[in-house]
């Protein structure tokens, strides 16, 4: 009786198949067990905002964190993004946010918590592309004012 795959058509597969398994080694793997301590809270002032940006740079937290992002998911990439920044954030807190922190509002394109968000949308949907991202959220957060809860638009005297 022979092997229905000739052996060189076997040696690929297998090759395949342990850099497949490589590759799941190397790519932290997070649970629904290892979730238990992290709780996506909304962020409504400053000191959260600052708080979660610190706890961030821990991995495990950050794994654990970019997991329950994942979770949320959406239709698209955008849909994904404005799920994954409304659960975060409230309206009233995006409407002092803008990308890069002119006029007087505080720069979120460097935060660890836009960092992570990118990272989770972009690598759930992978037709969509950083520039899109980038688009996309700065015209989410520019809105944020005239959302409900967003408290209005400054005048400009």
């Amino acid at each position: 009786m022979t092997f229905p795959m000739t052996e060189e058509r076997f040696q690929r597969r297998v090759l395949y198949l342990l850099v497949e398994i490589r590759d799941l080694l190397k790519s932290p793997v997070t649970t629904a067990s290892n979730t238990e301590d992290v709780d996506l809270v909304t962020i409504d002032s400053e000191e959260g905002f600052e708080a979660l940006d610190r706890r961030l740079e821990n991995r495990d937290f950050k794994a654990s964190f970019k997991f329950l992002l994942q979770k949320i998911g959406g239709t698209d990439g955008t849909d994904h993004m404005k799920k994954a920044m409304l659960r975060t954030m409230t309206n009233s807190y995006m409407a002092g946010l803008n990308m890069k922190g002119k006029r007087g509002k505080k720069a979120f394109g460097s935060s660890q918590l836009y960092l992570l968000i990118k990272e989770t949308v972009l690598t759930s949907h992978t037709q969509y592309t950083e520039s899109k991202f980038n688009e996309d959220l700065a015209k989410f957060l520019k809105y944020a004012p005239e959302r409900v809860g967003g408290g209005g638009r400054r005048r400009r005297d």
